[in-house]
Formats: C-alpha cells, structure tokens, sequence
C-alpha cells in the first residue's frame, strides 16, 4: 500500500507518504502545491466543498488518489 497523509499544522499544508518523512508544500495554485525536497506536485480536486481526490506528479508520472477517512 501507498498511502499520503495530508495535514495542517500552524496554518501550513503538509504530506507525509508512506515509509516517509513528513514534508511541508507550496501553493503554486489553488489547487496545486509543490515540495521543494523532491520534484513533485500534488494536485487537489473537489467535489462540492470537500477534496474527493489528489493526483501526485513525480517522476514524469501521474499517480491519482482517492481521499479515504483515517481511522481515529
């Protein structure tokens, strides 16, 4: 499984892939933020107000993703 983990924290965005650190990203857009530690973007799609799903762009690759809730 590869799972990224998206949280605020202080007002800032961050992701955090499985087996990874977690890494602070960018707005480039409204929906579209940046890592500055790799070449990669990950980009936000909504359906209605909340995100349904991101695609990751890494490597010349497109790598979607569907939101799923986080067990509490």
């Amino acid at each position: 499984n590869f799972d990224i983990e998206i949280t605020t924290e202080n007002g800032k965005l961050f992701t955090q892939a499985t087996g990874q650190p977690k890494f602070e990203v960018f707005p480039e857009t409204t929906t579209v933020f940046y890592l500055k530690v790799v070449q990669a973007k990950v980009e936000f799609f909504k359906e209605g107000d909340s995100v349904n799903k991101i695609i990751l762009y890494q490597n010349g690759k497109e790598m979607p993703g569907k939101r799923i809730e986080k067990e509490k």
